[in-house]
Protein backbone atom coordinates (compact mmCIF):
# COMPACT_ATOMS: atom_id res chain seq x y z
CA UNK A 1 0.00 0.00 0.00
CA UNK A 2 1.66 3.42 -1.45
CA UNK A 3 1.11 6.63 1.61
CA UNK A 4 -1.59 7.76 -0.91
CA UNK A 5 -3.75 5.14 -0.39
CA UNK A 6 -3.07 4.74 3.18
CA UNK A 7 -3.48 8.00 3.73
CA UNK A 8 -6.68 7.84 2.22
CA UNK A 9 -7.84 5.12 3.84
CA UNK A 10 -7.03 6.41 7.21
CA UNK A 11 -9.04 9.33 6.37
CA UNK A 12 -11.89 7.63 5.41
CA UNK A 13 -11.62 5.36 8.25
CA UNK A 14 -11.46 7.89 10.71
CA UNK A 15 -14.16 9.80 8.59
CA UNK A 16 -16.62 6.68 9.45
CA UNK A 17 -15.70 6.58 12.79
CA UNK A 18 -16.60 10.38 13.09
CA UNK A 19 -20.07 9.79 11.42
CA UNK A 20 -20.79 6.97 13.26
CA UNK A 21 -20.49 8.35 16.53
CA UNK A 22 -22.34 11.56 15.26
CA UNK A 23 -25.63 9.47 14.03
CA UNK A 24 -25.32 7.50 17.12
CA UNK A 25 -25.80 10.42 19.34
CA UNK A 26 -28.33 12.23 17.05
CA UNK A 27 -30.61 8.94 17.72
CA UNK A 28 -29.71 8.77 21.24
CA UNK A 29 -30.99 12.56 21.66
CA UNK A 30 -34.11 11.52 19.62
CA UNK A 31 -34.50 8.28 21.76
CA UNK A 32 -34.07 10.09 24.77
CA UNK A 33 -35.44 13.40 24.48
CA UNK A 34 -38.53 13.26 26.93
CA UNK A 35 -35.55 12.43 30.02
CA UNK A 36 -33.72 15.69 28.60
CA UNK A 37 -36.43 18.14 29.12
CA UNK A 38 -36.29 20.31 32.31
CA UNK A 39 -38.62 19.45 34.90
CA UNK A 40 -38.15 21.83 37.82
CA UNK A 41 -38.61 20.62 41.30
CA UNK A 42 -41.36 21.95 43.60
CA UNK A 43 -39.07 21.70 46.38
CA UNK A 44 -38.56 25.74 46.73
CA UNK A 45 -42.18 26.20 48.13
CA UNK A 46 -40.72 28.41 51.17
CA UNK A 47 -43.20 31.11 52.60
CA UNK A 48 -41.67 34.09 54.34
CA UNK A 49 -42.98 32.66 57.31
CA UNK A 50 -40.49 29.93 57.37
CA UNK A 51 -37.84 32.46 57.71
CA UNK A 52 -39.89 34.80 60.60
CA UNK A 53 -41.33 37.05 58.18
CA UNK A 54 -44.40 38.63 58.67
CA UNK A 55 -46.56 38.94 55.39
CA UNK A 56 -49.88 38.59 53.68
CA UNK A 57 -51.32 36.55 50.75
CA UNK A 58 -52.59 38.46 47.71
CA UNK A 59 -53.91 37.50 44.45
CA UNK A 60 -54.00 39.46 41.27
CA UNK A 61 -56.11 38.92 38.60
CA UNK A 62 -55.50 40.47 35.19
CA UNK A 63 -57.80 40.73 32.38
CA UNK A 64 -57.75 37.05 31.07
CA UNK A 65 -58.91 36.20 34.40
CA UNK A 66 -55.28 34.74 35.12
CA UNK A 67 -54.48 34.29 38.53
CA UNK A 68 -51.29 35.69 39.98
CA UNK A 69 -50.72 34.81 43.47
CA UNK A 70 -47.84 36.24 45.45
CA UNK A 71 -46.79 37.59 49.05
CA UNK A 72 -47.69 41.53 50.11
CA UNK A 73 -44.23 41.89 52.37
CA UNK A 74 -44.58 45.03 54.27
CA UNK A 75 -41.73 47.49 54.94
CA UNK A 76 -40.70 49.14 58.42
CA UNK A 77 -41.97 52.39 58.74
CA UNK A 78 -38.56 53.96 58.92
CA UNK A 79 -37.75 52.53 55.48
CA UNK A 80 -41.28 54.20 54.37
CA UNK A 81 -39.46 56.19 51.58
CA UNK A 82 -38.13 53.20 49.49
CA UNK A 83 -39.53 52.30 46.70
CA UNK A 84 -41.54 48.83 46.43
CA UNK A 85 -39.97 46.54 44.18
CA UNK A 86 -42.26 43.60 42.40
CA UNK A 87 -40.85 40.47 41.20
CA UNK A 88 -42.67 38.00 38.94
Amino acid sequence: MNSVTGNTYLFYKVGKVVTVTYLAVIVLMVILQRQLLYFPSSLGTARPSDYGTQYEEVEIVNREGLRLNGWWISQDSDDAERPVLLYC
